[in-house]
């Protein structure tokens, strides 16, 4: 198909209703072969640092040679960016070829009366097949939400699974509670395979506990304190040294460097090690060097407290939960102590963002509302206003991104003034891209 019936093709999934349950992408993926069989899957859940984690293990495990694809959604920049493999997006052509496919396979399973997957079930199928006819050597996936029920979850035998910071979200699909969303994360866990967790929330922590030892599952929570020291973070990145005990039992440092500020990719990091030391003795060798030049891969990891501008000094972070919001704060005070922050706010309906402006808001001098563009679910720019109003005394409503941008650098007057960006990643693109256009 073209670009143009591509694009349509696409958006047309959005009308398929989502019927609980593995089912549907189980049926896919067998019409395409069952490529999800073929391939080496890390399998990552979790509320917060799903991206940057996955982001550390595939740029270590290209490094070291190893054909390395990537799965995550939704991504800043463009559809293509959800197949990564090396770092490179799907080709244009290609995508185009397996969404023929698709909706082959997708015809014959309707016409067999069973319903069209969704718009994620199709993605999932898309990648599973992709990445085995590429012959990839490690695949690092992302669960979309959740993880028992969640399309991705087909793997049966992952080389590892990997659960990042639970906290409240999604609410309407995994539950009121934190032991509710801590349980559909947890379905990754399988018989017998190794998982590696994030410090976690007492309540989170049993739930996981609980999950691994049903499943006989060996579970490893990464030690950060424990293990990290001499940590510096600022807007040129971040660096620490790892403590990693050798085969005789006495302790090495190893002193890793990341391209990322903020003091949340320290613990991103060290639960991207603590997998890594386990991926390096079960099937995947890679010398230290290998591994310190993939944590220092410079290439970009988009609204991240990403660095867009100087000039004025222009952050974007995707913090749209409480949890990121705590860290977004943290993150600005260790590394921009005594600024003067102007915020530009976007975010979702459903989400939490009264406690996310509750957590952020006493940084900072002003505060421009957004509405996050082409989303059916994001929340109208005055009506995030007016509970912005609650926290902070200056706030505007923006008609546009454009207009928030051009907000926000009037505000922030002195050369020393920060503009930070967060909320919904459905609007950090858009603004990524105004930024470039300006620059010509």
């Amino acid at each position: 198909m073209t670009d143009r019936e591509a694009q349509e093709y696409i958006e047309s999934w959005d009308s398929y209703r989502i019927v609980p349950g593995l089912d549907s992408v189980r049926r896919l993926c067998s019409e395409l072969g069952e490529p999800q069989e073929k391939l080496r899957v890390i399998h990552i859940a979790g509320t917060d640092g799903k991206g940057s984690v996955a982001h550390f293990l595939s740029c270590v495990l290209h490094a070291a040679g190893y054909r390395t694809g990537c799965y995550q959604s939704p991504t800043i920049d463009g559809y293509r960016d959800r197949f990564m493999i090396n770092g490179r997006p799907i080709a244009k052509r290609r995508l185009n070829e397996y969404l023929d496919l698709l909706k082959e396979a997708a015809a014959r399973l309707t016409g067999a009366g069973f319903p069209h997957p969704t718009a994620f079930e199709m993605e999932t199928g898309l990648m599973f097949r992709y990445f085995a006819d590429e012959g990839c050597d490690a695949v690092v996936c992302e669960c979309g939400m959740g993880g028992a029920l969640d399309a991705t979850n087909i793997v049966q035998s992952p080389a590892a699974s990997v659960i990042t910071a639970i906290g409240m979200d999604h609410m309407k699909f995994l539950g009121g509670t934190l032991r509710e969303i801590a349980g559909q994360k947890a379905g990754i866990i399988k018989q017998g395979c190794p998982c590696f967790t994030a410090p976690q929330q007492p309540e989170a922590a049993q739930v996981l506990k609980e999950r691994a030892a049903a499943m006989h599952a060996p579970l490893v929570t990464a030690d950060v304190k424990g293990r990290t020291a001499h940590v510096k973070t600022g807007l040129g990145g971040s660096s620490f040294t790892w403590e990693r005990p050798d085969k005789q039992g006495s302790a090495r440092h190893l002193h890793v460097s990341v391209p990322e500020p903020g003091t949340y990719q320290i613990d991103n990091a060290a639960l991207a090690l603590t997998v890594l030391e386990y991926l390096r003795e079960h099937g995947f060798p890679f010398t230290d060097r290998q591994l310190l030049a993939g944590m220092a891969d410079p290439s970009p990891w988009p609204g991240r407290f990403e660095v867009v501008s100087r000039k004025p000094l222009l952050i974007l972070d995707g913090a749209h939960n409480e949890a990121a919001a705590l860290r977004l704060s943290e993150s600005l005070r260790a590394v921009l102590p005594g600024r003067r922050f102007i915020f530009m706010v976007g975010v979702l309906a459903d989400k939490e963002y009264d406690k996310v402006l509750k957590d952020t808001a006493d940084l900072a001098d002003a505060i421009v509302t957004l509405t996050p563009l082409g989303n059916r679910r994001a929340l109208p720019a005055l009506e995030l206003a007016k509970t912005a109003a609650s926290y902070c005394s200056e706030v505007t409503a923006a008609d546009s991104p454009e207009e928030a941008l051009e907000m926000a650098e009037l505000l922030a007057a002195s050369k020393g003034d920060a503009v930070v960006g967060f909320g919904s990643l459905s609007w950090l693109g858009e603004m990524r891209r105004i930024v470039a256009r300006r620059r010509g």
